[in-house]
């Protein structure tokens, strides 16, 4: 996906446009710092400037993703990652989920990508020196955990903050990986709500709305459509799960109720239960967490509940 076809962070896109028009008349690119949760296109804006680095470069550049979580230790990163892909040679290297990278390499990062006049810095591994030249070589660094992560990493880089998709966007996306698609009835509109604000989930929606369609052999997707599809994959208002949806009718039922007693009732640990099930809940007001930390449902969850009867 290039960048011009890259849906939505358009506050993201203009400060990445800012520095490529720089990079287009020699300057080099700075490192990056992508920041969001899960399912925001990190990863896929990361790629999307690799891409226009690439080309801007006339293919001189070449573009690499690594997982953090396979990068084992330093000299392992070094053998693998450092000698044959980095040193002397132009790139543009995506650090997925670097909350994940171990220790050791990240304190080398701190060495490597060092702010300075010359955009060159040193670094000695195994009695042996690679020098870093930050005008052909580019790391961008992608987490959901940025908390996980030192301060002095954080500020090494310009970080871009990814933000919650508009339902608009989420249309946008679904259209994109649908385009032999036509959609009636502005079904777009009752769609988009159900996707959690996220460019992944519907990425994901574009393939159900695709395997739905196969058998019909029909390119027309309606509001008759949308009913029986998601009665089929039991798809709820705001996109909320059976889990969560049994969450809000437990505090319906119980009233304010401790994180501890919560987690007991529905079968999960506290930390599962804070970590996964409350998130999008408090996120839209559907619960809150009020005095002394229990949890209590909402208005707006009672509303939605009434909905649902």
């Amino acid at each position: 996906m290039t960048l011009r076809e890259y849906v939505g962070q358009d506050e993201a896109k203009r400060k990445i446009n800012f520095y490529l028009d720089a990079y287009k008349v020699g300057q080099p690119m700075p490192n990056f710092l992508f920041a969001g949760s899960k399912g925001a296109g990190k990863t896929s804006l990361a790629e999307a400037l690799g891409l226009e680095v690439k080309r801007i470069s006339e293919e001189k550049v070449k573009v690499l993703c690594l997982n953090c979580a396979s990068l084992k230790n330093m000299n392992a990163f070094w053998n693998s990652v450092v000698m044959p892909h980095i040193n002397d040679r132009d790139v543009y290297l995506i650090f997925d989920e670097v909350h994940k990278m171990p220790t050791d390499i990240l304190t080398a990062f701190l060495t490597i990508i060092n702010p300075n006049p010359h955009s060159k810095t040193s670094y000695t591994h195994d009695d042996y020196t690679v020098d870093f030249d930050l005008r052909r070589q580019t790391f961008v660094f992608c987490t959901t955990d940025v908390q996980q992560l030192p301060l002095s990493f954080v500020n090494r880089g310009r970080r871009l903050s990814l933000v919650d998709y508009t339902d608009a966007d989420l249309a946008k996306i679904i259209k994109m990986n649908t385009p032999e698609t036509h959609f009636k009835n502005e079904v777009l509109s009752y769609i988009a709500p159900t996707l959690r604000s996220n460019a992944r989930t519907a990425a994901l929606m574009s393939k159900d709305i695709r395997t739905y369609l196969a058998p019909l052999a029909r390119k027309d997707f309606g509001l008759d459509d949308w009913t029986s599809l998601s009665r089929t994959l039991d798809i709820l208002p705001m996109g909320l799960t059976r889990l969560e949806l049994n969450l809000l009718k437990t505090l319906q039922e119980r009233g304010e109720t401790s994180l501890t007693a919560l987690a007991s009732i529905m079968g999960f640990s506290p930390s599962a239960l804070r970590t996964d099930l409350e998130l999008f809940l408090i996120n839209r007001n559907l619960i809150r967490i009020g005095i002394a930390s229990k949890r209590c449902i909402t208005s707006i969850g009672q509303s939605y509940l009434s909905d649902q009867a």
